[in-house]
């Protein structure tokens, strides 16, 4: 996440330069540029409120945080090699419009919550740190980029630096997407976030199951929904019945990942 946040802001800066001088060519009174910037803003905040509202929670149930933080990167992708064929001032209003938008409704909002895996009294200096010397490093990076670019490279030219970070960038968030399932594993077993008070110190709560209970549970390990497997197999970790191992053992092979990886560490 650390590498991460540098190229999002490299990403960001590197097509905003383009995007701002191509609005003070457009508009070279100071009024008429003030006034397009307030109305851009203010279309893509208006937007990214309906989208927050009525899109998100569902997109972020559907594919989780870590695919709405991939799309970023991707759609950068596509942002600059849009721009590196057609780097007209209309076009790049529209790809920054859209990455704004979803920069605003989605992509923060997930990225955010991808902090939640550590120790609840360590992430505000985590977040601290991300948005402080990372982003900041990332900020003055494409600021050096953006003025040597000035220079010696055309707006096509840059579009095509863009490409190259934005392809990085696709796979630095994947590998972010390839860990974060360790992470919040580790983090549920040892209780974060804490839900109810656990029965051991810094252990994660396992309620009491009784046998009707474990019934119920062996019963929805089998649920079409991987998100009720995955709860049902770790609470099974606390049912002492041969049915709730055999169970387990055949959790192992769920098309699931992460319900695979909880039954075998209730097993262990």
């Amino acid at each position: 996440m650390t590498v991460g946040s540098v190229l999002f802001s490299v990403l960001f800066y590197l097509l905003y330069l383009p995007y701002a001088q191509a609005a003070a060519a457009e508009f070279p009174d100071a009024d008429r540029l003030a006034s397009f910037f307030g109305l851009f803003w203010a279309g893509v905040t208006g937007l990214s409120f309906l989208v927050s509202v009525f899109f998100s929670n569902r997109l972020l149930r559907a594919v989780g945080a870590t695919a709405v933080v991939l799309v970023l990167p991707v759609l950068y992708v596509g942002a600059f090699g849009i721009t590196a064929i057609a780097a007209g001032f209309a076009t790049l209003v529209a790809v920054r419009f859209v990455l704004g938008t979803w920069l605003q409704s989605a992509a923060s909002p997930a990225w955010e919550s991808l902090i939640n895996v550590t120790p609840a009294g360590e992430r505000d200096q985590v977040r601290a740190f991300l948005n402080g010397a990372p982003t900041q490093a990332g900020t003055a990076l494409a600021g050096v980029v953006g003025l040597l670019g000035q220079q010696t490279l055309s707006t096509r030219q840059l579009a095509v630096v863009g490409l190259v970070v934005a392809a990085i960038t696709v796979v630095v968030a994947w590998r972010i997407r390839a860990t974060y399932i360790t992470a919040l594993l580790h983090a549920l077993r040892v209780g974060r976030p804490v839900v109810f008070d656990a029965p051991v110190a810094g252990a994660a709560f396992l309620p009491d199951i009784g046998p009707t209970e474990a019934r119920l549970l062996i019963d929805a390990s089998l649920d079409p929904d991987p998100t009720r497997r995955r709860i049902a197999v770790w609470l099974l970790t606390g049912v002492a019945t041969p049915e709730a191992a055999e169970r387990l053992r055949a959790s192992t092979d769920d098309p699931d990942p992460t319900v695979r990886a909880t039954a075998a560490a209730a097993l262990r």
